[in-house]
């Protein structure tokens, strides 16, 4: 169950040089949006398009609004509940716009036309109280299923493609982590506590863009898309603009604001391109171990911040400083699938005197082996491993500067599984 909007359009009879032409439409579109996004919106805003749709971030932590052309008609629907109220209501009050601007007449389904998402009771122009009790009911809903699951590491809202956290904790949103206590109570909340629940748990409660928008908003790209590492893309670099952005619109509306200090000033130090310390706070999820998937279906825990890059063997490499791993996964042939005797046999002459053998500790069969390497007159020290399961193998590198590395290189070495 989700919160959003679905609602079909037709171009008005009188628009004669846009009905018939989906590129002109979705310029249009695209040129009404730049147009009524105003100060910070303008910065979240971005655009994708295929033949047949057009994508608009409107806000960094919720998934794109989408406008779907048909032959006779148009299609647009957004999920708004991973920002809140106010981001429905926004999103609302951009579609009338549009609407009145380029000649659209909308058509508002209820659920049982068709809607795929939860009563959307706020348009034209709709009662926000309403809304704000439909996002209480869709949080109370979150709280239940993540009691009914049971097991802890619920993630509410996150984005689709994001490696799993390692660390221990009941339930995350992209806001910040939730105690059980505080999901079993807001599950079981009535009136004036689950209104308090759901004005701590949304970015946006408000109708309006209050301080506390512009502070949670970029608390939310703080934890979620933040790599703590100098930027390596344009993708990056905007990210730490828009952390940046929030926070000092926050701070410009309420100079006595509480905000994460320590973490903005690390993005203005990465920012400036000045070498900085990452603080142990309890904002930013990528600065812990993250659960990453390698080549068929291998995974392998490192801190969220490495960097990741294929080379021309076929090699996934994840690299920060001077730690370095390579992967390269394969099919063992039949005569290698006697897996005790292709681990007993495996690393062969490389095994010498002084070298250290380790064997798997996560129960799948592995082997590895520990030497020290000089490169131009400087030591490195080279942990390589093997793992094998069923048919499969994996062959691991982990390159590190020195012996005090050991422990965290034999920890990546073990954390690689199925």
């Amino acid at each position: 169950m989700k919160i959003g909007l679905y609602v079909r359009g037709e171009l008005m009879h009188h628009n004669t040089t846009l009905i018939n032409d989906t590129q002109a439409l979705s310029e249009r579109v695209q040129f009404f949006f730049r147009d009524y996004s105003q100060d910070l919106f303008s910065q979240f805003l971005s655009f994708n398009e295929d033949d047949e749709s057009l994508f608009i971030v409107l806000h960094p932590s919720e998934t794109m609004v989408e406008f779907i052309w048909h032959p006779t008609h148009m299609i647009c629907r957004a999920q708004t509940c991973s920002v809140g109220p106010g981001y429905h209501a926004y999103v609302v009050d951009l579609i009338i716009k549009l609407g009145k601007e380029i000649g659209i007449t909308w058509t508002w389904p209820t659920p049982e036309e068709g809607n795929p998402y939860l009563k959307n009771r706020y348009f034209k122009p709709g009662d926000f109280g309403k809304l704000q009790e439909d996002m209480l009911h869709y949080l109370k809903h979150v709280c239940n299923q993540c009691i009914a699951l049971g097991s802890g590491q619920n993630r509410i809202n996150f984005p689709i493609v994001y490696p799993p956290l390692v660390d221990q904790f009941f339930a995350a949103s992209q806001l910040q982590k939730w105690t059980k206590e505080w999901i079993y109570e807001t599950a079981s909340a009535e009136e004036r506590k689950l209104e308090q629940a759901g004005s701590t748990f949304y970015i946006w409660w408000d109708k309006d863009a209050t301080v506390n928008f512009y502070k949670r908003s970029g608390i939310a790209i703080l934890n979620i898309d933040c790599y703590w590492r100098f930027p390596d893309d344009e993708r990056e670099k905007r990210t730490f603009q828009l952390i940046d952005a929030c926070f000092k619109k926050a701070r410009q509306i309420d100079l006595s604001i509480d905000l994460p200090e320590e973490d903005w000033g690390t993005i203005r130090q990465y920012m400036s391109g000045n070498e900085v310390d990452i603080y142990d706070t309890e904002f930013g999820y990528r600065k812990g171990k993250m659960t990453f998937t390698l080549a068929f279906g291998w995974k392998i825990n490192l801190p969220g911040y490495f960097y990741y890059t294929v080379n021309e063997k076929a090699e996934e490499i994840y690299f920060f400083d001077e730690f370095d791993i390579r992967t390269f996964s394969y099919f063992l042939t039949d005569e290698e699938k006697n897996n005790d005797a292709f681990l007993a046999n495996y690393f062969g002459k490389e095994i010498k005197n002084g070298t250290e053998v380790i064997t798997s500790e996560n129960g799948i069969a592995g082997r590895a082996i520990i030497n020290p390497h000089h490169f131009d007159d400087k030591e490195m020290w080279i942990l390589k491993g093997v793992k094998v399961l069923e048919d499969q193998c994996l062959i691991c590198g982990i390159g590190y500067p020195t012996e005090a590395e050991k422990e965290e290189a034999v920890k990546i070495w073990n954390s690689i599984g199925r």
